[in-house]
């Protein structure tokens, strides 16, 4: 198997799975995450995420997709996030 552009053929499969998404979800992200305290996380991980004691820290996420799993993170703690994808669609 040749992988000569294997990121680029990566990235570009992804992006064309971005507007897909985009158009599955029944919600919409930026109304949701509004509201203080939101998740989409359950409760058991958020349960540990609050005994880490985020306050103050940055968590990143690598493959972050449409960034869900980080806007619940931050929005849930005193914590900020940064998110990191491949699919340059998903993070604009």
């Amino acid at each position: 198997m040749k992988t000569d552009n294997y990121s680029e053929k990566n990235r570009e499969a992804w992006n064309e799975a971005a507007s897909m998404h985009r158009k599955s979800r029944k919600v919409d992200y930026t109304v949701l995450f509004k509201n203080k305290n939101y998740s989409m996380l359950d409760t058991t991980l958020l349960s540990l995420l609050n005994k880490m004691s985020l306050s103050g820290r940055t968590v990143a996420q690598l493959c972050c997709n449409d960034g869900r799993e980080l806007l619940s993170i931050v929005n849930t703690t005193s914590a900020t996030g940064v998110g990191f994808d491949i699919s340059d669609e998903f993070i604009a």
